[in-house]
């Protein structure tokens, strides 16, 4: 017997048979892998895992062109086809979301037989577990999985268009208060901690940090050019789960040129100086790893007694400190890399406080 779009099969001596495609030769044959177990639900976890570590065979499958293929063959199908057009971490992002919150719930079902809903009945079943944030973030994913379904005529339309997600309140961004700001600045004693000061001074994301190199800093014009970013990607390599990438930027907007501090400017040309790296922040192996950078601001955080805060507050504390001098709401989008003034808006819009202040004070 076998289970409607499982490839899993019940043997004669009782147990589930689960199949995979490991190796597509290059005469066309396909060989096989198998998984087994009493249990069903078992088989199907492992056949799975196995899929998607083989998802590069499913590229080319004799079902696709089918409205039956199931939406966990669909999703396998499409996750190898997105490993060649996105960036590695994005690949990860997508398959994560799918494993872990999609496809156990409705992978089963058969493309035509997703509904509004089937689909609305999982976002509110998620939406227990899930922040608001990260609720939208899973079903950006499926979106996106079910509109090129649309494109390859799978699907007439996208069911997603008919669900509804619950109101999402507004985060409180978390920075540095001006005090917990200066405390920082004296506990960065040493060398070792200007990756802490860059951010501080720049907005810059970690990755973009440990990415720098020195021919993206121009001396003259005391401006730095953000053009890489350091990023952990898993790998499938025996001897390590990951290894650390240097890539683009993942829009053009983050590409972008932040003016240095004449301080800033002088602690980086003394490094420069005694590197003997072509990256500003680095070690034997090559650039500083941001695991490494996260532990050095730990410990600053420990000496200068301020808030737990993870080291992105280091970039909300600098546009804060921006936007509290003056600085055009325009001009901080511009030197965070964001995509738009909206966005800058939404999520520092507490920051503006004074100057709404300031704005009714005139007023009255």
């Amino acid at each position: 017997m076998k289970r409607k779009g499982e490839n899993i099969y019940r043997r004669k001596d009782g147990r589930w048979e689960g199949r995979y495609i490991k190796e597509r030769k290059s005469d066309g044959k396909i060989r096989y892998g198998y998984v087994y177990s009493r249990n069903f639900q078992e088989v199907k976890k492992k056949l799975f895992l196995y899929k998607m570590q083989y998802k590069e065979n499913y590229l080319v499958q004799e079902k696709r062109n089918s409205r039956s293929m199931t939406l966990q063959d669909w999703s396998i199908h499409w996750l190898a086809k997105q490993e060649k057009r996105v960036k590695p971490n994005t690949s990860i992002s997508y398959e994560s979301k799918l494993k872990n919150h999609l496809l156990p719930s409705i992978g089963q079902y058969e493309l035509e037989e997703l509904t509004g809903t089937k689909l609305q009945e999982l976002v509110n079943q998620l939406s227990r577990s899930l922040s608001i944030s990260s609720l939208r973030a899973v079903f950006r994913v499926l979106r996106t999985c079910l509109n090129d379904a649309v494109k390859e005529d799978l699907l007439p339309t996208n069911p997603l268009d008919q669900v509804t997600y619950p109101s999402e309140g507004r985060s409180e961004v978390k920075a540095f208060s001006v005090e917990e700001q200066e405390r920082i600045l004296e506990a960065i004693t040493e060398e070792k901690y200007l990756p802490i000061l860059t951010a501080m001074y720049t907005g810059l994301r970690i990755g973009e940090i440990a990415g720098l190199t020195w021919n993206d800093i121009d001396w003259k014009e005391k401006v730095l050019y953000v053009r890489n970013n350091a990023q952990r990607v898993r790998t499938k390599k025996k001897t390590q789960h990951s290894e650390l990438v240097i890539m683009s930027p993942k829009t053009t907007l983050s590409q972008r040129v932040i003016p240095l501090s004449e301080s800033l400017v002088e602690k980086l040309w003394a490094l420069h100086e005694v590197s003997n790296s072509s990256f500003v922040f680095s070690n034997k192996q090559g650039p500083l790893d941001p695991r490494t950078i996260r532990n050095r601001f730990k410990k600053v955080k420990e000496i200068a007694q301020v808030s737990d805060l993870p080291f992105h507050a280091l970039r909300h504390t600098f546009a804060t400190r921006c936007i509290e001098n003056g600085v055009t709401v325009t001009t901080v989008s511009a030197l965070l890399g964001h995509k738009s003034i909206k966005m800058t808006l939404d999520i520092y819009t507490s920051s503006f406080i004074s100057e709404k202040r300031e704005a009714i004070s005139k007023i009255g």
